[in-house]
């Protein structure tokens, strides 16, 4: 049985212009078989060059337009963190301070040991900044 190659029935993709780029910084690039050297100027096309040496290599001649990608839109809309003082029994039984635990929109307590109010503010703001 002879071995046939297959035609492709779908339209081909359209060409990408061959640009002149130049290579910066050390090292050398492999695209394909080549192997560019830094300095030295090559043609190929965008697409050939790898996302790891696009900072490395920059264009000599004008890049074609492309379209503009609109950036995806969030599912969830960012949500707003709100901390509370809930104040607590005293624990050392002192009348004079009063103790209190930084909540947050959950219910659940942020603080190991109950704080005094000035500590608690100071919490509440660094957890919201």
């Amino acid at each position: 049985m002879e071995r046939t190659r297959a035609n492709s029935t779908t339209t081909p993709a359209p060409q990408e212009p061959v640009i002149r780029w130049k290579k910066l910084g050390g090292g050398s690039l492999r695209i394909g078989r080549r192997i560019i050297k830094p300095g030295e100027v090559f043609k190929a096309t965008k697409s050939e060059i790898p996302r790891a040496f696009k900072d490395m290599v920059i264009p000599l001649e004008n890049l074609p337009a492309e379209s503009p990608e609109v950036a995806p839109q969030p599912a969830n809309p960012p949500v707003t963190l709100v901390y509370t003082k809930v104040p607590v029994d005293n624990p050392a039984g002192r009348v004079d301070l009063k103790y209190f635990n930084v909540v947050d929109v959950k219910g659940k307590v942020l603080n190991e040991k109950p704080l005094t109010e000035l500590k608690a503010g100071k919490l509440i703001n660094d957890l919201s900044q």
